[in-house]
């Protein structure tokens, strides 16, 4: 399994020192949960080649199509604003990653959701439903003292079956932001499965939403954090491209192993660029509200060197990370091909699905001051531009840029050089440079 190099001493040093200061005191992209996690627990993954594995070549991307409604591919663009044409199903898988520890001495283990297309008969079964209280681990449960939170429908189905018979489906990796969770941006996840993506989200662990709410904000697990994060995702591009090759699991033939893309939001927008930088199967990323100035430290590059294909989203109203240094500059660094999302009125938790929860009961009835936070960071119905509107952008330009560039629709960039004020009756301004 591929692992980053420990990073020379100043700059980790540097990192933790920004890591802390960008976070204002607290970054708990909370959100909504999905689903009960899963009793087995899966201690082996298939060993990855440094990049992608020679011995494959590539496939070409066959139709993929409900009816007359296609997926895109070189001869379709849907409207990547719409639902796809898949239903979605959704199942947890929990990881042990082979010699890993974290700082407590316990195995690294990553409880991971998985958003795929699958079979048209889903769409007669029961919608899933995020309930946190239910979903939370025993440990955890208590801190949630008598607060009766209401589980939130999600427009996907729990452990249906995997649609196998279209040819393989580009994977995707989300990267949740500090004190997040794996489900915090399901409005998203499940979006770009319906488009006929696999997506996978690992919790992050020891800085998750669950230890925020037990133990409260510690900034000692930002640094930790920050150097497990890539790490994890490229196990997980590992082991999920290794379930394609095996013909007894059932992602055989799933997954296409050579078109990769990675998002996330804040810390997991930062989380983005390693991956791109040291892994060849991926193609593109699509950072939302990112810590993405301090990739620099971890890369040690500066991103004035940077010309990968990146899509970033952000608010100019964020409080917790502060655009202009995180954002803007460097988005003015970059090289083509890049592409910026700008919204003056949205906040940090206007990219997460945080804004569905009925905050100000949360705050009534629990000890989680990071409530309050959102409420005043993006989720302020006067302050701040609708957060549906905002969803709904992430969802239009997520997929066309992912359509283009994993699924190889041409025809997919016109949807990236609309203007977004037009499309979504909300104040941004879309900035891009191509190169071409």
């Amino acid at each position: 399994m591929r692992r980053l190099p420990v990073l020379p001493l100043l700059v980790v040093a540097l990192l933790a020192s920004l890591a802390c200061s960008g976070s204002g005191g607290s970054d708990p992209d909370v959100s909504d949960a999905d689903a009960a996690e899963s009793d087995a627990v899966d201690t082996t993954t298939p060993d990855a080649a440094e990049d992608a594995a020679p011995e494959w070549t590539e496939p070409p991307l066959p139709p993929q199509c409900v009816g007359d409604f296609c997926a895109a591919s070189a001869t379709e663009t849907p409207d990547p604003e719409a639902v796809g044409p898949f239903p979605v199903g959704v199942r947890t898988y929990t990881f042990v990653v082979p010699g890993v520890f974290n700082e407590d001495g316990s195995p690294r283990t990553l409880v991971t959701e998985v958003w795929y297309p699958t079979v048209e008969s889903a769409r007669e079964g029961q919608k899933d439903a995020i309930d946190l209280v239910a979903m939370a681990p025993d440990w955890c449960k208590p801190s949630f003292g008598d607060a009766v939170i209401p589980p939130l429908e999600i427009d996907a189905y729990r452990d249906a079956p995997v649609r196998n018979d279209l040819g393989a489906f580009p994977l995707v990796v989300f990267s949740h932001g500090a004190y997040g969770i794996r489900f915090q941006n399901s409005f998203q996840t499940i979006h770009l499965a319906s488009h006929g993506y696999v997506v996978v989200s690992p919790d992050h662990e020891k800085n998750t939403l669950w230890e925020i709410i037990t133990y409260g904000y510690d900034d000692t697990t930002l640094l930790p954090s920050a150097l497990n994060r890539p790490n994890d995702l490229f196990f997980l591009m590992d082991t999920f491209t290794g379930k394609t090759r095996d013909p007894d699991d059932e992602l055989y033939g799933v997954i296409n192993p050579f078109r990769i893309g990675v998002t996330g939001h804040s810390f997991g927008g930062f989380a983005c660029f390693p991956p791109a930088k040291w892994d060849s199967r991926v193609k593109a990323i699509l950072p939302l509200a990112p810590a993405a100035k301090m990739a620099e430290l971890y890369l040690e590059m500066r991103l004035t060197e940077w010309s990968f294909p990146t899509f970033m989203m952000a608010g100019e109203a964020d409080k917790t990370l502060p655009y202009q240094t995180m954002v803007w500059n460097a988005y003015k660094d970059m090289q083509a091909p890049k592409w910026l999302v700008d919204f003056p009125k949205a906040g940090h938790y206007s990219f997460t699905d945080m804004c569905r929860l009925d905050l100000e009961y949360v705050i009534a009835h629990m000890d989680f001051p990071d409530a309050e936070d959102a409420l005043k960071d993006g989720c302020n119905p006067t302050e701040n531009v609708s957060w549906e509107k905002v969803h709904a952008a992430v969802n239009h330009y997520g997929a066309a840029f992912f359509n283009w560039m994993l699924r190889g629709s041409e025809g997919s960039k016109a949807f990236l050089g609309q203007d977004p004020a037009n499309s979504f009756d909300a104040d941004m301004t879309l900035y891009s440079e191509t190169g071409e």
